[in-house]
C-alpha cells in the first residue's frame, strides 16, 4: 500500500502526464500491448480521425492504420 506522500506524488505525475499528452499537437495514443486495443487518444488524434475519445476506445490499432502500413508499424512497435 502506498503512503500518503507516494500517493500524492503518483497523482501529480499522472496529472502531469495527462496535461502533456493532451496538449501535444501530434496525434498520440496508448494501446494495450497484447490486443492492440486503443486505451486513450489525445485531442490531436481525435481531430485527425474525426472521432471522439469514447469512439476511439472501442477500436483497435488495426482499425485506424491503413492496411498497407500495418505490418511495418506492428514490426516497429514490437521492437
Amino acid at each position: 500500500m502506498l503512503d500518503t506522500t507516494s500517493e500524492a506524488n503518483l497523482r501529480e505525475s499522472e496529472e502531469n502526464f495527462q496535461a502533456i499528452f493532451d496538449i501535444v499537437p501530434d496525434g498520440l495514443l496508448l494501446t494495450e500491448r497484447e490486443s492492440g486495443k486503443l486505451l486513450q487518444a489525445n485531442r490531436a488524434l481525435c481531430r485527425m480521425l474525426g472521432r471522439d475519445a469514447h469512439e476511439i476506445r472501442n477500436l483497435a490499432f488495426a482499425d485506424i492504420v491503413p492496411a498497407e502500413d500495418l505490418p511495418r508499424l506492428l514490426d516497429e512497435l514490437s521492437r
